[in-house]
């Protein structure tokens, strides 16, 4: 409760509050333990949760997945770039982003409501970096890179891979990171 809280000083959006009241219903089972150590895996509960409250399928796909990734963007400065780049994907970052600027303000919220947390552990400005840095890079990206290096394209998944590689790197740059 106390996300939402902080959520309510930082002007949040109703969807936004969604997701701060969805994010950690996963700990429901996961025991008496006070670390609740896996909740964010548990996004069947999250999942149920919203549907039972007749959310739009939009709020139930940003409660669902800032539920299963609010503890690693908790970790933003500290992901490689290539997890940025998956993260950043699974946001659907190419198509908006208000997503990944919400899924940003929901856990600066989550940070803040911690009794033991007083500050957030990124930016919204290195969000917002690595953001225009994934944009930056699309399929056409790859394409130039083969035809450049006489190899072949990549089909399937693996080119969803190396468009994530090519997005990480973007994103290292674009971050400052060695």
């Amino acid at each position: 409760m106390l996300a939402l809280n902080r959520a309510k000083e930082i002007n949040c959006t109703v969807d936004e509050f969604w997701m701060g009241l969805a994010h950690d219903i996963g700990k429901l089972d996961t025991g008496n333990s006070e670390s609740h150590i896996g909740h964010e895996k548990n996004i069947g509960l999250v999942d149920e949760f919203c549907r039972g409250m007749k959310l739009t399928a939009e709020q139930v796909f940003l409660c669902v997945t800032f539920a299963r990734n609010h503890m690693r963007l908790l970790r933003f400065n500290e992901m490689r770039p290539y997890k940025i780049a998956q993260m950043l994907d699974e946001f659907r970052a190419t198509h908006t982003l208000a997503i990944t600027i919400s899924m940003a303000v929901c856990a600066g919220a989550d940070a803040l409501g911690r009794a033991k947390e007083t500050f957030v552990p990124f930016t919204l400005y290195d969000v917002e970096m690595a953001l225009e840095a994934f944009r930056k890079v699309t399929g056409n990206d790859i394409v130039q890179a083969c035809v450049a290096a006489g190899k072949p394209m990549p089909k399937g998944k693996k080119f969803g891979q190396r468009l994530n590689e090519m997005r990480g790197m973007a994103i290292k740059k674009a971050l400052g990171r060695q």
